[in-house]
Formats: structure tokens, C-alpha cells, sequence
């Protein structure tokens, strides 16, 4: 009963998250060019968000949009089969986690002060930045699955990470926009847009080690001791 309560669970998070992103991504495409300049800094060409797939593309440049994949596509793997031990599988459950936190944290008690939604935006907002963060975050708690402490995991992650911040900042540059204030180079320049992002890493680091610290002691982590006593080949 456990197991199907725990894929019902997951089942839900992947529907919440895979809804909330394309719910995101049609917003998008429906924004008017000034106003997506507007919201990215104002440093922009609006002339260079006229087309309708490049519009759909800035959805995926923001940090809330990648951690609900993740999240999403993870979450409907364990609906489908909950025994899914392979470190691909691992590493991005892992980033999924400590990411979707992240994205819970930083927009509710710091980004959430700056904007004021309503409508269609306001249900959005609720379902990739509540709604996903909390029940992604108790179903790891509950249900697991446990992932061994292995650094290898943390470092694979982070390096998810890394390669977002370097997107991120490349497509800045072309562009002139960019998915969040303390990343807006054109406004507060490289030094403190870097030494953010760095402490965000840094962050990132602990909360990972926290989980996979946590990992294990909760429910279900003497499933990972009788793992590691299975021979290698």
C-alpha cells in the first residue's frame, strides 16, 4: 500500500509540475515584447522578442522553469517504477531536490516582495513556486528514494547547475536580458552577478550534502545499506 500511495504521490508532483511549466511557457508567448524587456532587466531590444518562439524560449532560462522539469520528469519516473537506483537517475533527482527548494525559498521570501500577480499569473505562480516546492519536498521525506551519499552525486549536480548559470549569462549577453535581478549584469555588473551566483553554488553545496546527509537516516535508507553489502562485479 506504501508503494502505491508513494507513485499516486509522485504522480501528482509530475502532473503539478509538468502543467505549471507549460502554463509558464504559454504566458510567455502571450507577453507583449515590452513588457518581457521590461520584466528582464529593460536593457533589451524589444524588436528582438517579436517572434513567438523566441519568447518561448526566455521560460526556460529562469532557475524556477528547470528545477520543475526535473522535478516533473523524475517525479512521473517514480510513478512509473519507484526502484530506480542508476546515477543518472540519481544525480538529477538529487539537483530536482535541492533546486526545487532553492526555487521555494528564494521566491517566496525574497523575489515574491517585488511582484504582485493576479489571475491566471497569480494560479501559475502558486503551482511551480508553492505547490511543487512543498509537495516534491514532503514526498522525499515520506517516500524517499533514499540516495547513498556518494560526492560524486553533489558534484554531477552542481555541475547541472554551473551550466545553466553559463547559459544564463551567455544568452544575457546577445540578448540583454536575463531571468533575475541579481543575475542582470547590465545593471549590477559581473563582479556581484558572479559573486552571487557563487554563493548561490555554495548554498546549493550545503543543502545537497544536507539531503543526502538525511538520506541517511530517514525511512528507507536500510534499503541503501543492503545495497552496498551486494557484491560488485
Amino acid at each position: 500500500m506504501r508503494d502505491v500511495i508513494a507513485r499516486v504521490w509522485f504522480g501528482v508532483v509530475a502532473a503539478i509540475a509538468i502543467w505549471g511549466v507549460t502554463l509558464s511557457a504559454s504566458i510567455w508567448i502571450m507577453t507583449d515584447p515590452a513588457a518581457l524587456v521590461a520584466h528582464g532587466g529593460g536593457h533589451g531590444n524589444p524588436a528582438d522578442f517579436d517572434n513567438w518562439f523566441v519568447r518561448l524560449t526566455i521560460t526556460f532560462f529562469y532557475f524556477t522553469i528547470l528545477s520543475n522539469i526535473v522535478v516533473g520528469v523524475t517525479s512521473l519516473l517514480l510513478a512509473i517504477r519507484l526502484d530506480r537506483t542508476s546515477t543518472v537517475f540519481r544525480v538529477f533527482r538529487l539537483f530536482g531536490l535541492f533546486s526545487i527548494i532553492i526555487t521555494g525559498l528564494v521566491v517566496n521570501f525574497y523575489l515574491g516582495k517585488f511582484v504582485h500577480l493576479e489571475g491566471i499569473d497569480l494560479i501559475n505562480n502558486d503551482m511551480v513556486h508553492v505547490a511543487v516546492p512543498i509537495l516534491a519536498t514532503l514526498g522525499w521525506l515520506i517516500f524517499g528514494p533514499r540516495t547513498p551519499f556518494r560526492f560524486k552525486y553533489l558534484f554531477y549536480a552542481l555541475g547541472i547547475g554551473l551550466v545553466w548559470l553559463l547559459v544564463t549569462f551567455i544568452h544575457g549577453a546577445l540578448l540583454h536580458w536575463y531571468p533575475y535581478p541579481f543575475l542582470d549584469v547590465d545593471t549590477i555588473g559581473y563582479p556581484k552577478a558572479l559573486t552571487i551566483s557563487l554563493a548561490i553554488l555554495a548554498f546549493a553545496f550545503l543543502l545537497g550534502m544536507a539531503i543526502l546527509g538525511l538520506d541517511k537516516v530517514l525511512p528507507g535508507h536500510d534499503k541503501l545499506l543492503e545495497e552496498s553489502e551486494q557484491p560488485t562485479a
